[in-house]
């Protein structure tokens, strides 16, 4: 499995026909758009995967219940944006985001607040 440098996000695309070739380990999974919807997930869902380039499915979880489910498309692609970019300050401090402070929120504000502020000018 490829390692990838930071956090990413994808969005499933119901509108292009996945394929999923021969391998027989995957096919038994069936069809993946199927099987996407039957969890939750509708066209746009985010799907956010970690460095190591799996998915968690506690944070995917999160745009396919509740309040983010019924989002708009572009609520969930800010929101997703969002945490991979909270995701990679905490990987840059050693922490994991179910590890997460109140103070590590406070660095992280500070920090997005310090580049705005030099962003300007």
């Amino acid at each position: 499995m490829d390692i990838l440098e930071h956090w990413s996000v994808d969005f499933y695309d119901f509108t292009v026909p996945h394929q999923l070739g021969d391998d027989p380990d995957v096919l038994r999974f069936g069809c993946l758009h199927e099987r996407a919807a039957r969890n939750g997930a509708r066209h746009g869902t985010p799907v956010i995967l970690s460095p190591t380039g799996r998915p968690d499915h506690r944070v995917n979880l999160f745009f396919r219940e509740g309040k983010m489910a019924a989002s708009e498309p572009g609520t969930c692609r800010r929101y997703a944006y969002t945490l991979i970019v909270w995701f990679d300050f905490l990987d840059a401090i050693g922490r994991s985001w179910d590890d997460a402070t109140v103070r590590d929120v406070e660095a992280f504000k500070d920090r997005l607040e310090g580049e705005a502020r030099s962003c300007h000018k």
